[in-house]
């Protein structure tokens, strides 16, 4: 869109007009649901219409790195492919232009891809912006299941009447004078 704008001379105050023009379905749903001071800021719809799509960083890194060559394309094309999702995930990571965010991203990237699904998807949700950051995290998570886990397993008292009982066997002649 903004390319496509500036391209045609297009003043960045139209793009909002331009752009809800062209949109439909879920993207004009988004719109529509949006407050009139957020759907004429650009920033903010294309933040709005971003999150609706799903368009996360996790999403740009995920095909950066699971991208193949498609028969029908060249390797030209294939990495023209890999470039765009790439530009994408390190834009969408704020990291793009800037080396010391670089580093921390594939510092992150190592670090998550090491971790067990459930806890690199927990810290994807807080989102840290540093290794040091997602470690802390991470070790507070498992400080507090620990802690969990434990106390689940300290007041768990079994029912008496459930607890096996090791007595020595009954005779028969005793069972029965007993139930009598």
């Amino acid at each position: 869109m903004k390319k496509i704008s500036e391209i045609h001379g297009w003043p960045s105050d139209k793009y909002v007009a331009i752009l809800h023009a062209v949109l439909s379905g879920k993207g004009l749903k988004v719109f529509a649901e949006l407050d009139t001071e957020d759907c004429k800021d650009y920033l903010k719809l294309k933040e709005a219409l971003l999150n609706a799509y799903s368009v996360v960083s996790e999403v740009h890194r995920s095909r950066f790195r699971n991208r193949t060559k498609q028969p029908s394309e060249t390797y030209s094309d294939f990495a023209f492919f890999l470039g765009m999702h790439c530009k994408r995930w390190l834009e969408s990571e704020e990291a793009h232009d800037d080396i010391d965010r670089l580093r921390e991203v594939i510092k992150l990237e190592q670090f998550y891809d090491r971790l067990h699904p459930e806890l690199h998807s927990w810290l994807i949700d807080r989102k840290p912006k540093t290794l040091l950051e997602a470690a802390k995290l991470a070790d507070e998570h498992n400080a507090i299941r620990k802690t969990h886990l434990r106390s689940q397993k300290s007041s768990f008292q079994p029912h008496p009447s459930k607890t096996p009982q090791s007595s020595p066997k009954k005779s028969i002649y005793t069972f029965l004078t007993e139930c009598i």
